[in-house]
């Protein structure tokens, strides 16, 4: 992904000042020496982004975060970057109907709105086919 990143960078008027990957930047020992950036995006491994972003935090520059799997060092993570005052994009997969679905998911039953705006033109809508009754009650799946 970070090397459809640097391909892609110029067409959007973006440049790739460096990069750090597992040849030149294992322990984050890469940071320090990296070239000045106004944004950091890891493509990494989940213990890397554990080391990568207190790093990345000292040096004040902030990160966007397109690796999976590295939550359980997320409350760390947060002060890491509340205390340093940086900006961070934590987005794992960036991946539209993912998202979307995400959104979806997140609504609870009860929402009594039919349709929402997800952003980007986008919108849900959830229409029920049918009511099911189970065994003379109300299936726990159908709601009115």
């Amino acid at each position: 992904m970070g090397k459809l990143v640097e391909r892609l960078a110029p067409d959007y008027g973006f440049q790739v000042v460096g990069r750090l990957d597992d040849t030149n930047n294992i322990g984050a020992v890469g940071i320090p020496t990296a070239p000045d950036a106004d944004v950091a995006v890891d493509f990494s491994i989940p213990s890397a982004v554990a080391e990568n972003l207190p790093k990345l935090a000292e040096r004040r520059i902030n990160v966007v975060i397109g690796t999976t799997g590295w939550q359980e060092h997320e409350p760390e993570m947060r002060r890491v970057v509340s205390d340093a005052g940086i900006g961070v994009v934590a987005a794992p997969n960036f991946s539209l109907g993912w998202h979307c679905s995400r959104v979806l998911l997140k609504r609870p039953h009860s929402d009594s709105r039919r349709t929402r705006n997800l952003g980007c033109g986008f919108t849900k809508s959830i229409t029920p086919r049918r009511r099911m009754r189970h065994r003379g009650r109300q299936s726990p799946c159908s709601r009115p």
